[in-house]
């Protein structure tokens, strides 16, 4: 008499389903760093393609991509009507395939000004609030999950929602606010118009605010004395951790290398580091600066469009010289 094949034993069962569990824990963390791999590697490459685009602005202008705001109280919402200004960003869109957004400007007006608008939370097409609500794709890091799909309010200087971006000139490393002041008579501080601590407005690297009559941000080639594979021009933010990021503004485009990489939030100070800089995303005297998603630091394109990983714990000095554009200092991106 033949006899049944024996089933498994509770005892093997839960063995297995143990075993399983211990594969799935390993694995786990490496399929989320290969996946973090991936990002890492289109955040570069998005990169690359915004310092190409400056490039090809520049062989074209003269200069690297305007950034400027000339007017009467042009931080105000709305600003007064001789209002005229632009960003970096919006500036390289032809040469980003974005032809189309690009020639629904009308740089007569600000965002919140343009005639064309209708109502500016759902702008009629096309208008410059339409425009600047518009996400796109190359401006935004992959590895930030957190950016409400791309369209964020509480921007800096204009009421409404606007469209963000986290990748941002870079100013220098001059800065007058703050808890990480760079001020004459730090040589660190020098700019082509005397020393100065304005880096918004006056900043020693490729681009600034330029927020000044008659200084608008207009690098030339010429101006970057210290080489162009050991000076940085576009690093990476994070619009959640900072209200003065959006692409379409003139004051939403840069920011400044006296502030370290990915430096702690200074507002207030809880242990969580994440929640803490949400908190904090308005205090721009702190944190108009370089962050990543990324761990351990962020990427940057240098002006001679290669892109290089950098460590958050570089240096700071070292940091602070590889964004100065003209400080006549001999060192190299680690």
């Amino acid at each position: 008499m033949s006899r049944g094949k024996r089933g498994f034993t509770l005892v093997e069962l839960l063995v297995v389903i143990a075993i399983i569990g211990i594969l799935i824990a390993l694995l786990l963390p490496a399929v989320q760093a290969a996946r973090e791999a991936a990002r890492r590697s289109q955040c570069a490459n998005n990169l690359k393609q915004l310092a190409l685009a400056c490039h090809n602005y520049e062989i074209r202008s003269k200069v690297f991509p305007l950034n400027y705001a000339i007017g009467t109280n042009i931080y105000a919402s709305p600003p007064n009507s001789d209002f005229r200004g632009t960003s970096w960003l919006t500036q390289i869109l032809p040469l980003i395939e974005q032809n189309t957004l690009y020639a629904m400007i009308d740089f007569n007006y600000d965002v919140l000004l343009d005639p064309r608008n209708g109502n500016v939370s759902s702008p009629s097409m096309p208008s410059n609030a339409y425009v600047a609500r518009q996400v796109v794709s190359t401006f935004i890091c992959p590895s930030d999950g957190n950016n409400q799909g791309g369209i964020m309010g509480s921007r800096a200087n204009r009421s409404g929602s606007w469209a963000v971006n986290n990748y941002k000139g870079v100013a220098g490393a001059n800065w007058g606010w703050g808890n990480f002041q760079v001020v004459p008579p730090s040589p660190l501080a020098n700019t082509p118009w005397g020393a100065t601590a304005d880096g918004l407005n006056a900043g020693n690297g490729i681009f600034f605010r330029g927020a000044t009559a008659g200084r608008p941000c207009a690098t030339p080639m010429s101006g970057i004395t210290d080489g162009t594979s050991n000076t940085f021009m576009i690093g990476e933010a994070v619009p959640r951790w900072c209200t003065h990021t959006w692409w379409f503004h003139f004051n939403g485009s840069t920011a400044t290398c006296a502030i370290p990489l990915n430096a702690p939030a200074q507002c207030q100070n809880t242990g969580n580091r994440s929640a803490d800089l949400d908190a904090c995303w308005s205090d721009w005297a702190n944190n108009y600066s370089f962050m990543s998603r990324h761990p351990g630091g962020g990427q940057f394109a240098r002006a001679d469009a290669s892109v290089s990983f950098v460590s958050e714990s570089i240096e700071l000095t070292l940091y602070r010289q590889l964004a100065t554009m003209a400080g006549g200092e001999a060192v190299s991106v680690p």
